[in-house]
C-alpha cells in the first residue's frame, strides 16, 4: 500500500548509502545471497548500547518506501545514520529480541506490494544480517515478542507464524478466518495477545486472544464501536485502554455518510474478557500514537482529524481519574510518526516529516532534537540496549521494547 504522507522534505537530507543488494529477491521466495547472523555464542568487541533509538524504513515524501536506518541517542539529543536494510520497506514491523537485536519483517515494498523479507539489525556492528523470510508476505500487521520469546506475526493473512530466534525459522499456528487487517497486538500480563479491531470486509468491531501455551485463537468481547486506525495501551493494572481511530458506522450500526475519526475510548478487562467506556479524548483523532508513561499516564500525540487534517494536539489519560487533559501540543501536526519511551522517562516524537521532538512529562514541554536526515513516516522505532557496558553483545541483555 503506497502512502503520501503530508510532509514536506527539507534541504540537508542525508544521501542514500551505497549498499549491495542480494541477487535474487527475497520477497520471490527463492533464497537470497544476504549475510547470515553469526552463530550464538560468537563474540565481539565490548560496546555500549545506551537506550539509543532505531528507526527503520518508512516512506519517503513521494509514498516510496525506504531502506535507510537512523539512531537517535538521549544523551546527546542527536540524530547519526547506521547500516541500510537491504530492502525497501514500510508499514513493517520491528521487534526487540531477547539478544538485543531487533527483527524486522514484511511491510510494503518498493513498489508497494506486500513483502515476505525479514532481516536482523545487530546494534553491537550496526549492521543488517539475514533470517528467514515470512511463509507469506505481510503488510500492516503485528509482530509480539511473546513470554517464551518467540514473535507472533499476525493480520495482513488468515494465517500467523512464529518466529524462533533460536533457530531462525517460522512456523504457522493457526488460522485467522477470515484474514483481516490494520488491527492492534497487546500482551498481556497472562501472556496472551489480545488482538482489536481492524479490518476484515468492513470495520470491526471484534477482538481475539491468542494463547501462545495452546497455540490457539479465541473470541473475547466485542468492542462497543468498530474501529481501525485506533491505539492499544497495556496500563499498569492490567486493563488495555483502546482510544480513537476511524469508524464507518455508528455504534447502533446507522450507515454514516462518510468514514469518521473516532473520540471515543474503551476499557478492556481480561479478568472479565469485557469492554466498558471510559473518558473519551478532546477531539477525534485516528493514525495517532499511544505511549504509557513511567508514572502510568498515556500521552496520545498527533494523529488525524475528523477531516483528515493533520493534528498537532496531544493528551494525557488518567486511569485513576479516566480523564484526559490536553498538554502543550507537538511542535508541528504529524502523521505517520512513531512515538517512544526513554529510558529516562521522556518520549520520543519521531518522524511524520524529517524532524523529531521529546516531551518531558516532569516539564510538560516539547523539545526539538533536529533533523531525522531524511524524511519518513509509517516507519518503525526501536528502544535498543542498555545502559551498560556489554563483553559479549549476543548474550541476552535487560532490554526494554520501544513503542511502534
Amino acid at each position: 500500500m503506497k502512502k503520501k504522507i503530508p510532509i514536506t522534505k527539507t534541504a540537508g537530507a542525508a544521501k542514500a548509502r551505497t549498499r549491495t543488494k542480494p541477487s535474487v529477491g527475497a520477497d520471490s521466495g527463492a533464497s537470497a545471497a544476504q549475510p547470515s547472523q553469526p552463530a550464538a555464542g560468537a563474540t565481539a568487541a565490548p560496546f555500549f548500547l545506551g537506550g539509543k533509538v532505531l528507526v527503520v524504513g518508512g516512506y519517503d515524501p513521494n509514498g516510496k518506501a525506504v531502506y535507510t536506518a537512523v539512531l537517535f541517542d538521549p544523551a546527546t539529543n542527536m540524530w547519526a545514520e547506521t547500516g541500510s536494510m537491504f530492502y525497501e520497506r514500510a508499514e513493517h514491523t520491528a521487534t526487540l529480541l531477547p539478544d538485543g537485536k531487533v527483527l524486522v519483517a514484511g511491510g510494503a515494498n518498493l513498489y508497494g506490494h506486500a513483502a515476505r523479507s525479514a532481516e536482523v539489525y545487530d546494534p553491537a556492528v550496526g549492521q543488517w544480517f539475514a533470517t528467514a523470510q515470512l511463509p507469506r508476505p505481510r503488510t500492516v500487521f503485528t509482530a509480539t515478542l511473546l513470554k517464551n520469546r518467540k514473535v507472533l506475526a499476525a493480520g495482513g493473512s488468515n494465517s500467523a507464524e512464529l518466529y524462533n530466534p533460536g533457530n531462525q525459522v517460522w512456523t504457522t499456528t493457526g488460522m485467522l478466518n477470515p484474514p483481516r487487517h490494520f488491527w492492534t497486538a497487546t500482551l498481556l500480563k497472562n501472556g496472551k495477545v489480545l488482538f482489536v479491531g481492524g479490518i476484515i470486509a468492513s470495520f470491526t468491531n471484534t477482538a481475539v486472544l491468542y494463547d501462545p501455551v495452546a497455540q490457539a485463537w479465541m473470541q473475547t468481547g466485542s468492542l462497543f464501536q468498530a474501529r481501525y486506525g485506533h491505539t492499544a495501551t497495556l496500563l499498569k493494572n492490567g486493563k488495555v485502554l483502546v482510544a480513537g481511530g476511524l469508524k464507518t458506522l455508528d455504534a447502533d450500526g446507522t450507515n454514516i455518510s462518510a468514514h469518521a475519526a473516532l473520540k471515543t475510548v474503551e476499557l478492556y478487562d481480561p479478568a472479565r474478557g469485557e469492554w466498558f467506556a471510559t473518558g473519551p479524548l478532546h477531539g477525534p483523532r485516528m493514525n495517532h500514537t499511544a505511549t504509557l508513561l513511567r508514572d502510568g499516564r498515556v500521552l496520545v500525540a498527533g494523529g488525524y482529524n475528523v477531516g483528515h487534517d493533520p493534528l498537532g494536539s496531544a493528551e494525557l489519560y488518567d486511569p485513576d481519574t479516566q480523564v484526559w487533559t490536553t498538554v502543550s501540543p507537538l511542535d508541528r501536526p504529524r502523521v505517520g510518526h512513531t512515538a517512544t519511551l526513554l529510558t529516562d522517562g521522556r518520549v520520543l516524537v519521531a518522524g511524520g516529516g524529517s524532524t523529531a521532538e521529546v516531551y518531558d512529562p516532569a516539564t510538560g514541554a516539547w523539545t526539538y532534537t533536529g533533523s531525522l536526515r531524511s524524511t519518513r513516516g509509517f516507519h518503525t522505532a526501536t528502544l535498543i540496549g542498555t545502559q551498560r557496558p556489554v563483553a559479549d553483545p549476543y548474550v541476552s541483555l535487560l532490554t526494554l521494547k520501544g513503542v511502534v
